[in-house]
């Protein structure tokens, strides 16, 4: 069910949104978080850290020590 949805008919539920880091780098992931904010969305974002950035190993896409795995 969409989420606009579960607020049109009130329903006591929340979507979920699952996703790797590498879509942290991707504009599409900004603007969903400032979407779901804005409306005041019923969602979870759950971000698991895979190793990976799109295909490149998170060492190389990003920088700093919290990229050490």
């Amino acid at each position: 069910m969409h989420v606009s949805a579960l607020q049109l008919e009130g329903k006591p539920a929340v979507a979920v949104a699952y996703f790797g880091e590498g879509a942290a780098s991707e504009g599409d992931f900004h603007a969903a978080l400032n979407f779901a904010a804005t409306l005041g969305a019923p969602v979870v974002f759950v971000c698991r850290n895979n190793g990976y950035a799109i295909s490149t190993p998170a060492t190389e896409q990003y920088r700093g020590a919290a990229n050490k795995i």
